[in-house]
């Protein structure tokens, strides 16, 4: 009992302060945290929104919240996803990925849709490796090498594996889309989904 309040006063210290540094990224986190239960598995990838999920994102059980950290595994996610869905088929599984390390391993869509693997797909899309573009412009005068991306339409990407597919382009409607695609999980049979947000993301620095 004793430490408890010094806990929650930690706890809103930070929120405060990450909510300063990037006030619609912590909303994307919060609103994130918000919609899915509590018990839904988030696997993260090596992207920016991830390092805010590191920081922001409230997990309340365990086996809930897998990373792979700073080991730079691009492609990760949504294999990992696939994996945790066929472990645990009735909870809500949510990979969350950049635009980047989505395409190291987006085929996994087809295994998705060929075992009935309903995961939700969260894409943040800013036509780049944006941690790599970031650590450039920080530490080599802003000369870019290799960072940006030509991206498929990924909505159109999406639906040809026969997934569904949504967009959100602020932390409101992703709140919304996130919420909609959890109402329409097993309605017309397990079908993975897809929610591109075109949003260039700002790294937390310390």
């Amino acid at each position: 009992a004793g430490i408890a309040p010094a806990l929650d006063q930690a706890r809103a210290s930070l929120a405060a302060e990450l909510e300063a540094r990037g006030p619609r990224e912590y909303a994307l986190v919060r609103t994130l945290r918000q919609a899915l239960p509590r018990d839904a598995v988030l696997v993260l990838d090596a992207a920016l929104i991830n390092e805010w999920l590191n920081h922001a994102f409230s997990v309340y059980a365990p086996r809930t919240y897998l990373t792979p950290s700073s080991s730079g595994t691009l492609g990760f996610a949504l294999p990992a996803a696939l994996g945790a869905q066929i472990a645990f088929p009735g909870r809500t599984v949510v990979a969350v990925v950049g635009d980047g390390g989505f395409l190291f391993s987006a085929q996994e869509l087809a295994t998705a849709v060929k075992y009935g693997l309903d995961v939700i797909v969260l894409l943040f899309n800013d036509t780049g490796f944006g941690t790599i573009r970031y650590f450039q412009e920080e530490q080599f005068g802003g000369r870019i090498v290799d960072a940006a991306l030509d991206n498929p339409d990924f909505g159109v990407f999406a639906h040809s594996f026969g997934c569904q597919a949504h967009r959100a382009r602020d932390p409101e409607s992703l709140g919304a889309v996130l919420r909609q695609s959890l109402s329409e999980r097993g309605a017309n049979g397990p079908r993975p989904t897809l929610i591109e947000v075109p949003i260039a993301v700002g790294y937390p620095a310390h």
